[in-house]
């Protein structure tokens, strides 16, 4: 059994266009692994299906059929500028939280829903409430079982309110009083 074992003390060139490593058991680098062109490609594979290739500035782009990312623990996908963007050919973008999903903002920007078509919130469960605040209250939209819809002020004796906008004038239309008992 051969060895070839590399630390931070030792140093090797090699300057032929291929290299072949045959082990039949696993190569272990006991520090970074680098490639230095700014074109670099690490393919992986017997056909080097799944690649990460590096843009020729700073990024990186990984692809494969499919891809999966594993954790045990938290997984993180960070942006220090610009866009993160999920783009796929597939009809739906599926996020399984088993116990839930949450999408939030932990700084002061809003979360926007834009679409270019419908945007449809379908809740098997029938319930769709939005919060405002902490404290859980705010304006819970129910569709029953009968086609029924409930809308429902869940902040105790306050109004339900309809505005419009009236020659650019936001203009209420409609109250209907929360402290007053149905009739």
């Amino acid at each position: 059994d051969g060895v070839l074992l590399l630390n931070s003390a030792t140093s090797l060139t090699i300057t032929t266009p291929t290299v072949d490593i045959n082990a039949s058991t696993a190569v272990l680098v006991s520090n970074d692994l680098k490639l230095d062109s700014d074109s670099a490609v690490l393919g992986l594979g017997a056909g080097n299906d799944f690649t990460i290739t590096h843009d020729g500035t700073t990024g990186a782009t990984l692809a494969g059929n499919p891809i999966t990312i594993t954790s045990g623990g938290a997984a993180t996908w960070s942006t220090s500028a610009g866009a993160l963007t999920v783009d796929s050919a597939a009809s739906t973008l599926t996020l399984d939280g088993h116990t839930g999903v949450t999408v939030q903002s932990t700084n002061s920007g809003n979360i926007t829903l834009d679409s270019v078509a419908d945007i449809v919130l379908d809740a098997d469960g029938d319930n769709i409430t939005m919060k405002a605040g902490s404290t859980g209250s705010g304006l819970d939209f129910i569709q029953s079982g009968t086609g029924d819809y409930t809308i429902k002020n869940l902040t105790s004796d306050k109004d339900i309110i309809f505005n419009v906008n009236d020659g650019s004038s936001d203009t209420e239309v409609m109250r209907i009083d929360g402290s007053v008992s149905r009739v």
